[in-house]
């Protein structure tokens, strides 16, 4: 009382019924019709080929070469860091919800109308650029003086990726470049007050703007000029006036 049917196609809709017989050859009538659709089990091929076609540090854009199906591919499914973001029925996406100075993974997942869904493809990995300078330096003082050299330093400044390092101005002339957070000016001359500043910047390049300026005055080594025209004015038996 039951039979299987091998020779069926996917997606076609089939009708049924069942008339019994004996060894005499009686048929017995026509049973009610019943009307089977077969399914699709099949999945699609995996995407191939990601990668991405345009970056920025707003958004990533990436395409793949088409699945195949033994029916049809419906669409693909984008996944960024193995979270679902979007489902697109054509080859490429374009992500607009990023981060700039941050490092994505992707892959695509092809699915089709049954439901049926392709393995994951190879993944394509790529860093959004960076767009964000560091913070300013704060908090510039004079910790050490003398009448040739002066020393300052600051408060670090802070970036999305990494500080690479500072920029040392005095009087608005860069005079040198550090990686920490301290500069020691030599070749100065003595009683002379200079305007110090600093920027940071980081590794790709992008330059905070400048720390508030701090005016140093070196220490002053000329002694006054000699007395000249030593007079007595008065003289008494108690007293000399000069």
């Amino acid at each position: 009382t039951s039979y299987t049917d091998t020779g069926v196609d996917i997606l076609k809709t089939y009708t049924y019924y069942v008339v019994a017989n004996d060894a005499a050859g009686n048929e017995s009538e026509v049973s009610d019709n019943i009307e089977v659709t077969t399914v699709d089990l099949t999945p699609p091929s995996i995407p191939s080929d990601l990668t991405y076609t345009d970056v920025s540090g707003d958004h990533v854009a990436i395409e793949w070469t088409a699945s195949s199906d033994n029916v049809a591919v419906t669409g693909y499914r984008i996944y960024r860091d193995n979270n679902m973001i979007d489902t697109v029925t054509g080859t490429t996406y374009m992500d607009t919800d990023v981060t700039d100075g941050t490092l994505y993974s992707y892959y695509v997942v092809a699915f089709d109308a049954a439901g049926n869904a392709s393995e994951n493809s190879d993944k394509s990995k790529v860093t959004t650029f960076d767009l964000t300078p560091p913070s300013k330096p704060s908090n510039l003082v004079l910790t050490d003086v003398s009448s040739s050299s002066a020393t300052i330093q600051w408060t670090p400044s802070t970036d999305n990726i990494r500080v690479k390092g500072y920029r040392v101005y005095r009087d608005k002339t860069m005079v040198g470049i550090v990686s920490g957070i301290s500069f020691t000016d030599t070749g100065l001359a003595h009683s002379t007050t200079y305007s110090y500043s600093v920027m940071a910047f980081d590794t790709t390049g992008y330059v905070s703007g400048d720390s508030h300026i701090l005016e140093v005055t070196t220490v002053d080594l000329t002694p006054p000029s000699k007395p000249t025209n030593l007079l007595t004015d008065d003289v008494t038996e108690a007293m000399i006036t000069l």
